[in-house]
Formats: structure tokens, C-alpha cells, sequence
């Protein structure tokens, strides 16, 4: 038996990649779902993998790395920067769905628009969701988990 060891970097690039490669099968295989649904469904377990939502994957950090330059020409020009070394990994999936209308604004988020109704649909579509190439499990984990939230965000009492 060989001593473990830390996985290189290069065996962690390939295995992060090859769950993209599985994901985009998986999402690219959906008939039933519209292009934008099977998107949108591809870009929440991309973010969900990073968040460190996958049991076979920890979370990776997605930190911002501007050229030494651009601070001060963003200054010069009465702009905002990126400041070096943020990470912003660990809520995306979470929080994807609050910027569907927000695109390329710093404006916040709108406040989530899931319904009591729509969140106790989503978890009884997750838990009769039929896996195929074994990611499902953690996606349907993430979507349960951002349906509870929502419901527990809800004032006591209160039906959205």
C-alpha cells in the first residue's frame, strides 16, 4: 500500500474538469428543459461545485486578481477597482438567483422572488429527481438547502 499524499495540482485541475465535462452531458442531455433552464442548471452546479456543495470535491477559492496597474488607472479615471485577494466562493450557488436581473449592475440583488408554494415544489422535484451520472445528488442537495433557506427567510406566519 502507498503512503497517502496530497493531490497535485494537476490531478485536482483534472478532476475538477471532468466534473464540468460531466455536468455539461448531463445538462446538455435534459429534453425536457428549455436551453435557458439547462443553462441557468449548469451554471448553479459550476458555482455549487466551487461553493464546496459536492462530497467528492472541497470548496475552491475564487479570488480576484487585477493587474498591479488597474487600481490606480480606475483611481485616475474616478472609478472602482477590484482590491486584490477577495473571495467571493462559498454563497454563489446560493445567491445566483438573486442577479437574474441585476446582469452587469452594482446595484443589490432584488430580494428573492421564490414563493412558499415554490419552494416546497422544487423540493419534491429534487427529491424525485432520477440521477444519471452520480453529480445529481449534490445538486439536488444545493437546491433543497436554497428552498429552505427561502422558506426560513419568510417572516413566521407569513405566506409569500
Amino acid at each position: 500500500m502507498t503512503e497517502p499524499k496530497a493531490y497535485t495540482e494537476e490531478e485536482i485541475r483534472a478532476k475538477v474538469l471532468r466534473r464540468v465535462w460531466g455536468l455539461i452531458e448531463y445538462w446538455g442531455d435534459l429534453a425536457n428543459k428549455t436551453q435557458m433552464q439547462r443553462l441557468e442548471g449548469l451554471a448553479f452546479s459550476i458555482l455549487s461545485m466551487l461553493d464546496g456543495s459536492y462530497v467528492t470535491l472541497p470548496r475552491f477559492k475564487v479570488v480576484a486578481d487585477p493587474c498591479p496597474e488597474d487600481k490606480q488607472y480606475c483611481i485616475d479615471r474616478g472609478e472602482k477597482w477590484f482590491p486584490e485577494g477577495v473571495d467571493i466562493a462559498g454563497c454563489l450557488h446560493d445567491t445566483l438567483c438573486d442577479y437574474r436581473t441585476v446582469m452587469d449592475s452594482d446595484a443589490p440583488p432584488a430580494p428573492a422572488a421564490l414563493t412558499t408554494e415554490q419552494c416546497i415544489k422544487l423540493i419534491e422535484v429534487c427529491a424525485n429527481w432520477n440521477p444519471i451520472h452520480g453529480t445529481e445528488l449534490d445538486d439536488r442537495l444545493a437546491l433543497i438547502g436554497m428552498a429552505i433557506k427561502r422558506l426560513t427567510a419568510l417572516p413566521s406566519g407569513k405566506v409569500a
